[in-house]
């Protein structure tokens, strides 16, 4: 009677070893999520998870459907394949013990007039890092963490819904609250000298802006070559200076919103010329 049991046992685990084999389980576990958002009210994504299992290949939602400069890097630093198809991810990892995902996303983010604001669905705890000189005005739920990073608020919040309204602090050209009584004289001399003031510093925001002072080394490399060669692809632009391609495109947004180059779409690409 006890053999019958014990070979009963041992049927029952060869089973589930067999199970096991041909059924892995393919889980995914999340190890970090941050989300960096910028002034323009792109986010961008830094995801990093774990395979659950011996697959090839595994599926992860994104945040978003409307993505852009998707890089997906392995644990030995390889670039992985993939395919996007609405905001599923299927990454040919290659057994690969840590995977790490980058994108941006503009879809998280809307404005209304000077107030902004970001809504996430979180699959994870997730760091949220706002723009510098950012103001939050309303939370629908308490974040786990409130902290300061330099200039930034950066906000430890828990899986789940998050919608966060903030605004950005810019200092006003003129005093809201002048005086208005005195003599007219005094009140025309007092509005002629503001507008005056107000037009020259347009003037003078014009002229920084186009200016190619106060740019970074890559910046002022990136701003070379568009000069050298006229009008230059991103790819291009990436291939002469070994810049990630995340890096190369804000780069060139930043260049483009400072009025220093335009971006010119050519078939399924970008080109890059001087403003």
């Amino acid at each position: 009677m006890a053999g019958k049991i014990a070979g009963k046992c041992l049927t029952l685990l060869i089973l589930l070893v067999i199970i096991s084999i041909i059924f892995p389980t393919c889980g995914v576990s999340i190890s970090s999520l941050t989300l960096r958002v910028y002034e323009d009210g792109v986010v961008h994504v830094e995801e990093r998870i774990f395979p659950g299992g011996p697959a090839d290949n595994i599926t992860v939602n994104l945040l978003a459907r409307n993505v852009e400069n998707i890089i997906v890097l392995g644990s030995d630093g390889r670039i992985l394949a993939y395919d996007l198809i609405a905001d599923k991810l299927t990454i040919y990892h290659n057994a690969s013990r840590e995977i790490i995902i980058y994108y941006d996303t503009d879809a998280l983010t809307y404005k209304n007039s000077s107030l902004w604001s970001l809504e996430i669905d979180l699959p994870a705890e997730a760091t949220v890092i706002l723009p510098s000189r950012s103001t939050i005005i309303s939370l629908n739920s308490i974040p786990k963490a409130i902290t300061n990073e330099g200039q930034q608020l950066k906000l430890v919040l828990g899986p789940g819904y998050w919608r966060i309204e903030y605004v950005m602090h810019v200092e006003s050209l003129v005093n809201q609250n002048a005086q208005r009584e005195g003599f007219p004289a005094l009140i025309l001399a007092g509005f002629l000298g503001g507008l005056i003031t107000i037009l020259s510093t347009i003037i003078l925001v014009k002229r920084y802006r186009k200016s190619p002072r106060n740019l970074s080394e890559d910046e002022k490399r990136v701003l070379e070559i568009i000069k050298s060669k006229k009008r230059v692809s991103e790819s291009d632009i990436r291939a002469l200076t070994h810049l990630p391609k995340t890096t190369v495109w804000r780069i060139v947004r930043r260049l483009e919103r400072r009025g220093l180059v335009r971006v010119v779409k050519v078939g399924r690409r970008n080109e890059v010329e001087l403003a």
